[in-house]
C-alpha cells in the first residue's frame, strides 16, 4: 500500500472515503470538506488526487481489489465511518464481482471487526434494484431486488456484504447521475452538441440526480440517526423525464436544436455488439455494451424519492433545466463543447 503524508497526520479522522477521485467520490469530497468533516481519502493514484483538488496529507493510494488485510487495517485506523463510493460502472461479469462484490465485503468486514456499531454509507444504483415505471421496488430489501444486468447483481451483492457485516448501514440507490467531471452522461451532451442524438426508447423514463445533490445526501445518510439505517434508498429528483425529454433539455442546455434520431431496438443490439468487439480490441469496457443494452432494453428506471425525504429530509434542490446549463457550462470552461453564438 502507498501512502502519501504523514500517517499521523491522517489517524485523527472520523470518516474513511473510497473512490474520493472519481466522478461521485469529488463532488462527496468537496461536501465533506465544505461541512467541516474530516476524511481520509481513498485513491487509486495521486496524480489524479491533485488534479481534484484532494489535500494529499489526507490521501491513501490504495486498489481496494486487491487489498490486504493489513492494508484495510491501516486505512481504517482511526475511521468511525465509511462512505464506500468506488466501484465499477462496467467491465466483465468477473471484473465487476471482483470490484463491486468481493472487494465491498472484505472492505464491510474490515470494518465491522475494527469499528463495531460504526456507520457504512454504501453508494449502490437503481440498477440493483432492478427497473421500474414508478419507483415501486426501488427501496426494496437485496432479496426482493431484480436487477437485469452483471452491474446491477454485482452491487446487489455489494449490497448484501454490508447488510449481513454492518451493524449501522445505509445504502444509497442514485439514479442517472450527471454534473461536473462526468464521462458518461456527457457522451450525450457531445452528441447534442454536434447536433444528431440517438433516441433508442422514446417513452422509457429516468429518474436523475445532480452530482452535488447526491453528495449532500450523502452527507444527510453519514449523520441520519440510527431510526434510519438498515435499508436501501432510492437518490433521486422527484421530477423524472421521459428519453425524449431528457435530450431535448440536454440540447437545450447546450444551446442548440439538436435532432433526435430515432434508433431500432435491433441496431441498439447491433451497435452494443460493436462496442463489445472495439472493448476486446482496446482492452478497455465497452461504453455501451451488451450490459448496458440489457438494461436499455427494460425500458423505465424510475426511483421513489419519498423514502428519504421521509427518513433524513432529503429533497433534490437542483432542477434538472438549472443542473444540466451549468454541466453545460463545466464542460464548455474545459473546452469539452464548443461555445454556441447566441
Amino acid at each position: 500500500m502507498a501512502c502519501c503524508g504523514t500517517f499521523a497526520k491522517l489517524i485523527w479522522v472520523t470518516v474513511l472515503l473510497t473512490g474520493a477521485t472519481g466522478f461521485v467520490g469529488t463532488a462527496i469530497a468537496r461536501s465533506l470538506a465544505m461541512e467541516g468533516i474530516a476524511f481520509r481519502a481513498v485513491v487509486r493514484g495521486m496524480a489524479k488526487a491533485e488534479l481534484r483538488g484532494l489535500d494529499l496529507d489526507a490521501c491513501l493510494a490504495l486498489d481496494l481489489a486487491v487489498a490486504s488485510e493489513s492494508d484495510l487495517s491501516a486505512a481504517l485506523d482511526g475511521v468511525r465511518s465509511v462512505i464506500h463510493v468506488a466501484g465499477l460502472v462496467r467491465g466483465t461479469k468477473a471484473d465487476l464481482d471482483t470490484v463491486n462484490g468481493s472487494a465491498t465485503r472484505r472492505l464491510a468486514a474490515a470494518f465491522a471487526a475494527q469499528c463495531p456499531g460504526g456507520r457504512f454509507v454504501l453508494m449502490s444504483s437503481l440498477a440493483a434494484a432492478g427497473p421500474s415505471s414508478d419507483g415501486k421496488g426501488s427501496s426494496c430489501a437485496p432479496e426482493e431486488a431484480q436487477p437485469v444486468s452483471h452491474y446491477g447483481r454485482s452491487k446487489l451483492e455489494g449490497e448484501r456484504a454490508v447488510r449481513e457485516l454492518c451493524a449501522s448501514w445505509i445504502t444509497l440507490r442514485p439514479g442517472i447521475v450527471y454534473g461536473p467531471w462526468d464521462s458518461d452522461v456527457y457522451v450525450l451532451f457531445r452528441m447534442a452538441a454536434r447536433g444528431v442524438v440517438p433516441l433508442t426508447m422514446a417513452k422509457s423514463r429516468y429518474s436523475l440526480v445532480h452530482v452535488d445533490d447526491l453528495a449532500r445526501a450523502v452527507v444527510l445518510a453519514l449523520r441520519a440517526d440510527t431510526a434510519a439505517c438498515g435499508r436501501a434508498y432510492p437518490v433521486v429528483n422527484a421530477e423524472a423525464l421521459s428519453q425524449r425529454d431528457f435530450l431535448q433539455r440536454i440540447a437545450r442546455a447546450v444551446g442548440r436544436e439538436a435532432r433526435l434520431l430515432p434508433v431500432p431496438r435491433v441496431l441498439a443490439y447491433f451497435s452494443a455488439a460493436l462496442g463489445e468487439a472495439q472493448a476486446k480490441f482496446r482492452g478497455r469496457p465497452a461504453l455501451f455494451g451488451f450490459d448496458k443494452f440489457r438494461e436499455m432494453r427494460q425500458g423505465s428506471w424510475v426511483g421513489d424519492p419519498e423514502p428519504m425525504r421521509r427518513a433524513v429530509g432529503f429533497e433534490a434542490a437542483i432542477d434538472h433545466d438549472r443542473g444540466l446549463a451549468s454541466t453545460a457550462s463545466w464542460y464548455r470552461d474545459r473546452a469539452l463543447l464548443p461555445f454556441v453564438q447566441a
